[in-house]
C-alpha cells in the first residue's frame, strides 16, 4: 500500500524528521479501515514524532518518544489509556540511558501477538528484530551488507 511506499521513500531520501514530515504532508494517506495508520519517525538530533492520519485523511503530528498500536491524536495522553503504552512509557522515562538490548526487553514486556519488534541504533546505523514474540533470537542488521542472527 502507500504507506509502504512512503516508508521506503522516508528511508532513501529524507535526512531527519522534518524533512519526512514535510514529504508525508504531500503525500497522500488514507485508509478505508476502521483503523489508522501511523508512522513513528526519528533522527540523529534525538527528536521523535508519531504521525498519524485520521478517518477523513488528515494528517497529525505528535510530538512523542513513544507509540503502541492506538491512535494517539485521540487520546489524553497523560492518562493510562492503552497498557502497553502506558508501560513503555514508564520504562523509557525512567532509564537515563538504554541500550539496543534494554529496549529490546521493554518491547518484550509489552508483547501481545506482535508482529515484530525492532530497535533502531541511530548512532550505529543497525537494528535488531525479532519475530513472532522469538525474543531468543534476535536479527541484527549493521550498515547495509552485514547482517547476522543473535541468539
Amino acid at each position: 500500500g502507500r504507506i509502504h511506499s512512503a516508508t521506503r521513500v522516508l528511508l532513501d531520501k529524507c535526512a531527519n524528521v522534518d524533512e519526512a514530515i514535510k514529504f508525508l504532508e504531500s503525500y497522500d494517506i488514507y485508509t478505508p479501515r476502521s483503523n489508522t495508520y501511523h508512522v513513528f519517525l526519528t533522527d540523529k538530533t534525538g527528536r521523535s514524532v508519531v504521525v498519524e492520519w485520521d478517518q477523513e485523511g488528515s494528517m497529525r503530528v505528535i510530538e512523542d518518544n513513544d507509540v503502541s498500536n492506538f491512535a494517539l491524536y485521540k487520546q489524553d495522553l497523560t492518562q493510562d489509556y492503552d497498557q502497553r503504552y502506558a508501560k513503555i512509557r514508564r520504562r523509557i522515562d525512567s532509564a537515563d540511558t538504554m541500550s539496543s538490548s534494554d529496549a529490546m526487553e521493554v518491547l518484550k514486556a509489552v508483547y501481545h501477538d506482535t508482529r515484530w519488534s525492532a530497535v533502531y541504533d541511530l548512532e550505529k546505523f543497525s537494528v535488531d528484530i525479532c519475530f513472532n514474540g522469538d525474543y531468543e533470537v534476535c536479527y541484527c542488521f549493521n550498515g547495509i551488507n552485514d547482517n547476522n542472527i543473535r541468539s
